[in-house]
């Protein structure tokens, strides 16, 4: 059906009332064997209602051959979702849990420490979701361990915000600044009793932490009273 209808040239462009074109659904599913069919002609960088291209949406669903097959054909790596704080692919697909298509963008030269409208870039975002496995990719290939987001949050601040050990772990292992101050002049350490994440305030004592007498929070209280008090 599908050859018979580019053969008939059908407007494979043309949008439906969702702004979709006739292969943002099969880019959606991960359908690459519709999509071969197409010719170059469709449009590569064509924006949908969400603000995303095709290989936004491929990056932020997984679809690694999906993928693979945009970037044969010279998609934009640096496309922004305009409706996700204009995130680039690499950075969906770091956030979205996708090791296989991290590597293949990396292989493909994207950009590692391109940065969104928060500034946060893909490593930022595998901190904050406790990916170790997609992390590990971005640090060999040498990721901004010290990027601040506009919040002032460094990757390992996002990491012990949101609790994931192994990340921190591994952040630790690769020499991120322990105590660096990050959002509202809080340490890594401040930051996970603040949250209650006993076993990421065990770590970071383990790779000797500052503990300061005084606290920022609450006129000065020790670090102490202040978790006690949470």
């Amino acid at each position: 059906m599908i050859k018979s209808a580019l053969k008939q040239k059908a407007d494979i462009n043309r949008r439906n009332t969702s702004s979709q074109t006739s292969f943002s659904l099969p880019i959606i599913y991960g359908l690459d064997t519709t999509i071969r069919l197409s010719d170059s002609n469709f449009g590569i960088d064509t924006k949908d209602w969400t603000g995303q291209t095709p290989l936004s949406l491929a990056a932020q669903n997984g679809h690694e051959a999906v993928v693979k097959l945009l970037l044969e054909r010279k998609a934009d790596m640096e496309s922004e979702h305009e409706q996700y704080f204009c995130k680039i692919p690499l950075s969906l697909a770091a956030d979205n849990g996708h090791e296989h298509v991290v590597k293949v963008l990396l292989e493909s030269k994207a950009n590692i420490d391109s940065t969104d409208t928060m500034n946060r870039t893909s490593l930022s975002w595998a901190a904050e979701r406790g990916d170790r496995a997609v992390a590990e990719l971005l640090l060999e290939r040498n990721a901004n361990i010290e990027h601040r987001d506009d919040d002032g949050n460094t990757p390992l601040a996002l990491a012990v915000m949101y609790g994931p050990e192994a990340i921190v772990n591994l952040l630790l292992e690769e020499n991120a600044n322990i105590d660096s101050e990050a959002s509202e002049g809080q340490t890594s350490l401040r930051i996970a009793a603040n949250h209650g994440h006993e076993h990421v305030v065990r770590l970071l004592v383990e790779h000797n932490a500052n503990m300061p007498a005084k606290a920022f929070i609450n006129g000065g209280l020790t670090l102490l009273t202040w978790t006690v008090e949470k």
